[in-house]
């Protein structure tokens, strides 16, 4: 109800981002790294270089490929405070370093013969780890030597309605809390001349094509800030 009249539970305004906070090379000894702190998430991104044979193999219907960059996303249980054993990933981690993956090939500078494996370690999650891993792959692949060809940066859209669901507020770079109360997680990955990948997740069925157009310019004003 506070956020349906325009107040955040961190104080913030509907449309204001949290603190942003960026360190490079925090690992000396790697190609490039980043550590991204945004409000109370902190996730610590590595790039290392190799060549095309250290590249995993995916395959289509029609053939074999090696990606020359791939991404990995780590989301461990003390990131949330909780204490479980350490397994292989899971669907969540899978799908969050895909998302990494898409957003940024389309900007990737493919160099033959070579091979580029970006980490996105989750230290500290209070939402919007997987686009803040995003913006500190930029980071850790100019380090490397790998500059994209526009600098892409990402955020979270939430929604909020009321209990008949008729009416609601768009969150711009929502929290842990917002995410699980809230109605609408919309991760939106942009560049200069365009968005560059999209995840949605939302809890209220069908959504209507003025909202996405709401969010996406909500989105795309605070990219520019």
């Amino acid at each position: 109800s506070e956020a349906l009249e325009g107040r955040r539970q961190d104080g913030r305004h509907i449309h204001e981002m949290r603190r942003f906070e960026v360190k490079m090379g925090v690992l000396p000894r790697a190609h490039g790294s980043a550590l991204i702190t945004r409000g109370s998430t902190q996730v610590l991104v590595s790039a290392t270089q190799g060549s095309q044979g250290d590249a995993p193999t995916y395959e289509t219907l029609f053939s074999q490929a090696r990606p020359e960059l791939f991404c990995h996303y780590n989301f461990p249980g003390y990131a949330t405070h909780q204490a479980r054993q350490g397994r292989g990933p899971n669907r969540r981690e899978i799908g969050h370093g895909l998302l990494i993956q898409r957003a940024l090939s389309p900007l990737y500078p493919v160099q033959r013969g070579k091979s580029v494996r970006l980490l996105a370690d989750v230290l500290s999650s209070d939402g919007s780890s997987s686009m803040a891993s995003v913006i500190g792959a930029n980071i850790a692949l100019a380090q490397a030597g790998h500059h994209l060809n526009q600098p892409i940066v990402g955020l979270s859209i939430g929604l909020v309605t009321d209990e008949d669901a008729q009416s609601g507020v768009l969150l711009v770079d929502i929290t842990g809390d917002e995410d699980f109360y809230g109605d609408m997680d919309f991760k939106i990955v942009g560049a200069q001349d365009g968005i560059c990948a999209l995840q949605l997740d939302n809890k209220v069925g069908a959504l209507p094509w003025s909202l996405i157009e709401s969010a996406i310019t909500a989105a795309t004003e605070a990219h520019a800030v």
